[in-house]
């Protein structure tokens, strides 16, 4: 069960983390418009909740994996082998992981996920942020920072769940951070449009 810590108002999370998030989105378009945070977070504000859980055990991980990468699937190659769980451009976290465990070679960042692996195994001294946008009107989250991260994390938690119980347990905190909003299909436009457009479907958990 994860351990609700705290809640922010959606901008008010958002701001300090800005450089942190990678996808293109309204929030950054207008920060670099603006340039000024006081009436970007006016314009912002109320716009969503921001919930911060701490993943306490490997089990506690098993929330992200319906959410959607920032990753595309690459379906350029008619020869590629490679057959899909889900219609969707994005990969979704389960597909990736799962697709990841039996043969990584053709997936997006396979290597950067690889490093990630080794380099937490040996612990880490920093607070981990998991950074989900989730649009409350189609029920659907996008994992916007600490996509490796996360996916190294669940990679420990299915190959050595004991192993991750203790780095859990004697490591800085991870915290998956949620950021609800009816709004975020809107503000993080250039990715949600391609699951909205490619995948309805896939998206009605």
């Amino acid at each position: 069960m994860l351990n609700e810590l705290e809640s922010y108002d959606l901008i008010d999370f958002f701001l300090p983390r800005n450089n942190k998030i990678y996808p293109s989105n309204k929030i950054k378009e207008s920060l670099a418009l603006i340039r000024n945070d006081t009436i970007v977070r006016n314009m912002y504000k109320g716009i969503g909740v921001c919930t911060v859980s701490q993943i306490i055990e490997p089990a506690d991980l098993e929330k992200i994996c319906k959410y959607y990468l920032v990753w595309y699937k690459n379906n350029n190659n008619n020869s590629s082998k490679t057959s899909y769980q889900s219609t969707t451009t994005n990969f979704q976290f389960s597909e990736y992981i799962s697709m990841f465990l039996n043969d990584r070679t053709q997936l997006p960042s396979n290597n950067e996920v690889l490093d990630g692996i080794k380099r937490l195994k040996n612990g880490w001294n920093y607070p981990i942020e998991i950074i989900v946008a989730y649009d409350t009107a189609i029920n659907t989250g996008l994992i916007v920072d600490a996509t490796k991260t996360s996916l190294a994390l669940y990679y420990i938690k299915q190959t050595e769940e004991e192993r991750l119980q203790m780095l859990l347990q004697e490591n800085d905190v991870v915290n998956l951070c949620q950021m609800n909003s009816f709004h975020c299909r809107n503000i993080f436009h250039h990715d949600f449009a391609r699951l909205i457009k490619e995948g309805n479907s896939s998206l009605k958990h």
